[in-house]
């Protein structure tokens, strides 16, 4: 393995490379993830004499589908920190009207307006996006599953393939992650203070009932 390395970091230009033992020692996978000028990148599979091309195409495919959908699961990651901003002023919003709810200054249709123009908000965020966050989702899963299928083994002095994606992977994922629950805990929040706000209605209207039954009561017996 040592010396299939070094012949794979010679073809690659003596840069730092990225390379595992897979199919538990049948073969060696190494790259670089560097993005060359012509928009490729190279991976390069040693492996030995005798291999069918069965087997050839297998360990292919899998390290193609890897690549894959890790670009797929990393394309939530734009939308996330665009989101961060709109989420961040509705929950400043939010705030602002569950304050004004507690301190009883503001009238019920103005704080209603205020809630409605914040829910409008998050329910938009959650159809154009809500899809992109689950894909993401989904398509971590398989990049998990690819990195099991390698069956990977490490060789001294370089990190696996496995690592190295889920090194690079994992901060993108737990962002998107965050923003998504982020999204939910919104709307869930929104929720209850549109529930706290129905209440308060009922209450003041079943005030001006009781006050209007009163003034029928006293006209009638007047």
């Amino acid at each position: 393995p040592q010396a299939a390395l070094a012949l794979g970091q010679r073809w690659f230009g003596g840069r730092t490379i990225v390379a595992s033992l897979m199919g538990n020692g049948h073969s060696i996978a190494v790259t670089n993830f560097r993005v060359r000028e012509d928009g490729f990148e190279r991976m390069l599979v040693i492996a030995p004499p005798g291999t069918s091309e069965t087997r050839a195409g297998r360990i292919s495919q899998r390290l193609l589908e890897l690549e894959t959908y890790r670009l797929m699961a990393l394309r939530g990651l734009p939308v996330a920190k665009t989101l961060g901003p709109v989420l961040a002023e509705a929950e400043a919003g939010l705030a602002e009207v569950t304050a004004q709810l507690e301190a009883r200054h503001t009238s019920e249709a103005d704080l209603l307006d205020r809630l409605i123009h914040v829910a409008a908000g998050i329910e938009r965020a959650n159809a154009e996006h809500g899809y992109r966050f689950s894909a993401t989702e989904a398509y971590h899963g398989i990049v998990r599953q690819r990195i099991g299928e390698l069956r990977e083994r490490a060789i001294p002095g370089t990190q696996t393939i496995g690592e190295f994606m889920q090194r690079r992977l994992s901060p993108a994922i737990a962002t998107v992650s965050a923003t998504a629950q982020r999204l939910a805990a919104l709307s869930q929040r929104i929720e209850r203070a549109s529930a706290l706000l129905r209440t308060r209605v009922d209450i003041a209207t079943e005030t001006q009932n009781q006050q209007l039954l009163a003034q029928l009561t006293r006209g009638q017996q007047l």
